[in-house]
């Protein structure tokens, strides 16, 4: 799918290539299909999507986000922070009901994207390595 975005983009705005689309397109499957891995001492073959430590994850995984941002743009305009890493998506609304607009959006965009919700407890949200607190007056 993200590939498919991707050559999308490129027929669609015809930037400047080193390459033709047809050779982008046939090279990412190339790289990340049926790849090879261990984990604790079991080796593993990734046969559907991107292999987390595969190099190209990032790349992708931000392709597909920037895609996804585009189809949710009304709905993300609402929100009072969005801020996004690779793929984990930090978002503060005003409303419990903007959210949850967000979240039926993002979880119905397609079949193999799952989103889920972390609400904040005792005013407090970690989100990555670091813990987002509250303040009296309400900033963060």
């Amino acid at each position: 799918m993200t590939i498919d975005i991707s050559c999308d983009y490129i027929s669609l705005n015809n930037p400047k290539l080193p390459s033709p689309s047809k050779i982008l397109k046939a090279l990412p499957p190339l790289c990340t299909g049926k790849v090879q891995f261990t984990f604790e001492g079991e080796y593993f073959c990734q046969i559907n999507r991107v292999v987390m430590v595969s190099l190209l994850e990032p790349l992708l995984a931000h392709v597909l986000m920037i895609h996804v941002e585009n189809l949710t743009e009304d709905l993300v305009e609402n929100t009072f922070l969005y801020q996004r890493f690779v793929d984990d998506i930090l978002v503060i609304c005003e409303r419990e009901d903007d959210m949850s607009c967000l979240l039926n959006k993002l979880n119905t965009l397609e079949n193999h994207i799952n989103v889920s919700c972390e609400e904040e407890k005792n005013d407090q949200l970690p989100f990555l390595d670091i813990l987002i607190s509250r303040r009296e007056d309400g900033s963060i």
